[in-house]
């Protein structure tokens, strides 16, 4: 919400930085404060590596954009253009970036 009150209006938050859930929070009190309205507001958040996959993208897009509990994501990107294995989020919610590097996957963008 300071930072809103600083007058930033684009947050850019990942999956992988863990700070969606928190930031969405502030930007809602700051819209329930009347200091913005969503539409004031742009949002960029990142897919990770290990969700490239069609139906892990989606699902892990979902699960963002209710993390944020704004209504919608502006702007959705790869986190970094390399795929990873597959890991679920109930198995390692946040995967360790090594542990991701020693499994990747060449076959993520195969049908």
């Amino acid at each position: 919400m300071q930072a809103i009150k600083a007058g930033y209006r684009l947050f850019d938050g990942a999956y992988d930085y863990q700070n969606e859930k928190e930031a969405g929070e502030g930007i809602r009190r700051a819209i329930a404060d009347g200091l913005v309205t969503r539409d004031q507001i742009f949002i960029t958040t990142k897919l990770w590596n290990n969700y490239h996959r069609r139906e892990h993208a989606l699902a892990m897009a979902k699960k963002q954009n209710e993390t944020w509990g704004l209504g919608h994501i502006d702007l959705f990107l790869m986190h970094f253009p390399c795929a990873l294995k597959y890991i679920d989020p109930a198995v390692r919610q946040y995967p360790v970036r090594n542990e991701a590097l020693n499994h990747t996957a060449t076959s993520q963008f195969a049908g």
